[in-house]
């Protein structure tokens, strides 16, 4: 079980008016899979980043490891450790 509410993410729009979240120092811009800290960008595997998007997508809900939103659009199968 993945808790996203200790995930506290604010979604916003950036000048385009394209969804973006912040949480914390990171920053998730969906439209160009990009993910920041600190304004720097950080290497993220395609999965990895698909998993993280559906999590702050639902941010403050619990969402079951097995959860058919973090296995829905993904490209293989969802690994264990992705959710580490």
């Amino acid at each position: 079980m993945v808790d996203s509410r200790r995930l506290p993410a604010i979604k916003t729009h950036d000048q385009a008016g394209f969804a973006m979240y912040r949480f914390g120092a990171f920053q998730v811009e969906p439209r160009t899979h990009e993910l920041r800290r600190s304004g720097v960008r950080i290497k993220i595997q395609e999965q990895s980043f698909v998993v993280l998007l559906k999590l702050l997508e639902q941010s403050g809900r619990v969402v079951p490891a097995n959860s058919s939103v973090l296995r829905c659009g993904l490209p293989t199968p969802l690994l264990t450790s992705t959710l580490a």
